[in-house]
């Protein structure tokens, strides 16, 4: 199968509450499964060099339409009592969600991005980390207040110039906060 992408970052509820939640978002809201494409998680047995704490997935596809692949979701269907308590959209907290005029919430995730769901199941005071196809990595961090940020980093000069050793593990890229 082809990688489309992979992000990594520190889950707040867990990895199988995030994975459940995620899961549920990228196939009944963004319709992957419909379309051909996968997430693919990445345990410590397939992947040792991960952070402790710190879960990895792969968007991946054989055959995949991608005319439909999206990592927005563009529909505007209300999530019902059920999907919010057994795909665990609770968990994303208050916050997450829409305030609505009659000061009320809007349960939906109209123009949310796949980013926006994780930046909300990640840990305070940790990173978001996706590679996707070319030179450049999308960084997200969520400090202790619980106010996100993004940026991307062009990894060329990092790749190009860092010294390559025969015991890589020991290595660690560290980017400061904002």
């Amino acid at each position: 199968m082809a990688s489309l992408g992979s992000y990594i970052f520190k889950p707040k509820h867990g990895p199988e509450i995030t994975q459940k939640i995620l899961e549920a978002f990228c196939n009944d809201f963004l319709r992957w499964e419909d379309e051909g494409f996968y997430i693919w998680w990445k345990t410590s047995n397939t992947t040792p060099e991960t952070p402790e704490g710190y879960i990895e997935f792969n968007i991946e596809s054989e055959h995949g339409n991608l005319e439909c692949f999206t990592e927005c979701c563009f529909s505007e269907e209300e999530i019902e009592t059920p999907a919010m308590v057994n795909d665990f959209f609770v968990m994303l907290g208050d916050d997450f969600w829409y305030d609505n005029e009659e000061g009320g919430k809007d349960y939906n995730f109209y123009e949310r991005e796949l980013s926006e769901v994780i930046m909300s199941l990640s840990e305070a005071d940790t990173r978001v980390a996706c590679f996707g196809a070319d030179r450049t990595a999308f960084v997200g961090y969520k400090d202790r207040k619980g106010s996100c940020g993004f940026h991307r980093v062009d990894m060329l000069d990092f790749l190009m110039s860092t010294p390559l050793r025969k015991n890589t593990t020991a290595n660690q890229l560290t980017l400061p906060l904002a």
